[in-house]
């Protein structure tokens, strides 16, 4: 993956591409994977009214059509020879839609963009992913429930479960260097700093819920970092299963053993970055953050545990999302790709639908 060195900076884009832009928040947040609300895109291109506007200078325009002449050959586009009829200011701006043309084929949420680096003009090519700004949280309860009501199916899910932890990087809500952990000790404190104001069976029942956390979190918590549920994962999809339920487990199994063997020593948090256009990570949502294995998110500690981080997350301005770049500055470049990113996420989404509405 190639990064924007200090040195490397955002020159220009020759058309505007979709962007992530900040939608309005909503009053509350209603209590599902969705809890932070939905970024707004926008989808409009100005390319052929820049065209006449455009304009380089000759050290520019040389490493312009070089970087072009890179990219094309990585994509598969033959560009004309340069000639002094081909090297003309409209001439890049032609070649830069073609090869943005074809490469928003692969991705349209994607962006060709001009970078510089030391005096070196490039094209360089933006992987992005928005997540929605939506918190991933998966329910530990639910997957415990399952294991007792239906354990072929629970299993199976385990065994996602315990791919993620151990080899996606998700944290793990009982363990204590993670934001999720923190999250709940807030709650802790927030209910035995003032425990008059509560009332009595007010205050047992949240603490009942707090305690159930912790003690279920901990059972769940050896199961998931135990080799044992991804080693029976494989065994365990080969098994036809009865009711439509089970089948939707097995394809997730399935999925999961797909990145396994794909990817095998990729992390989900590995190419999470700010915007490009941003060197440092204050005033960004960290994936820690909004990624993490929590008890449950219909109880008490659940609400409250959404309704906290929402409030908390919704004052910074930026989320590091997955984003690779790569930069089309010699010929044998190999484009980066955020692919395991975005299907370990889709993973995580369908675990998320699955435990909150099994049967």
């Amino acid at each position: 993956m190639e990064k924007i060195s200090e040195n490397r900076r955002v020159v220009r884009k020759l058309g505007k591409a979709k962007r992530c832009r900040r939608g309005k928040r909503p009053k509350s947040y209603a209590n599902t994977d969705s809890a932070l609300g939905r970024l707004r895109f926008a989808d409009s291109r100005f390319l052929p009214l820049r065209r006449k506007a455009v304009q380089f200078g000759d050290k520019m325009r040389a490493d312009l059509f070089r970087s072009l002449s890179f990219a094309g050959h990585v994509v598969g586009i033959q560009f004309p020879a340069d000639t002094v009829d081909v090297t003309s200011d409209y001439e890049i701006v032609i070649r830069f839609a073609q090869l943005e043309q074809r490469m928003k084929m692969l991705n349209p949420d994607n962006e060709l963009l001009i970078v510089e680096d030391n005096g070196q003009y490039s094209v360089a090519w933006r992987q992005h992913y928005c997540t929605g700004r939506t918190l991933f949280y998966i329910p530990v309860l639910s997957l415990y429930t399952l294991l007792r009501t239906n354990r072929r199916s629970g299993e199976l899910l385990l065994g996602v479960a315990c791919y993620l932890i151990r080899h996606a990087g998700i944290p793990y809500y009982r363990d204590r260097s993670t934001y999720a952990y923190y999250q709940y000790e807030m709650l802790y404190e927030w209910l035995t700093d003032d425990p008059e104001s509560w009332g009595e069976d007010s205050l047992h029942y949240k603490l009942n819920d707090l305690n159930a956390a912790n003690t279920i979190g901990d059972i769940m918590g050896r199961k998931l970092c135990s080799k044992y549920p991804l080693s029976r994962l494989e065994e365990l999809s080969k098994l036809i299963p009865d009711d439509p339920f089970g089948q939707k487990c097995r394809s997730l199994a399935e999925m999961t053993l797909r990145l396994m063997k794909q990817y095998p020593d990729s992390c989900l948090f590995e190419h999470m970055r700010p915007p490009f256009d941003r060197d440092d990570y204050d005033g960004c949502i960290q994936p820690d953050e909004y990624f993490a294995f929590v008890y449950d998110t219909d109880t008490w500690s659940g609400d409250s545990l959404i309704e906290s981080v929402s409030s908390q997350l919704s004052e910074y301005d930026c989320i590091a999302e997955p984003e690779a770049l790569t930069v089309f500055d010699h010929s044998d470049v190999q484009i980066s790709s955020i692919d395991y990113q975005i299907r370990t996420i889709e993973l995580i989404r369908q675990l998320c639908i699955l435990l909150n509405f099994n049967p």
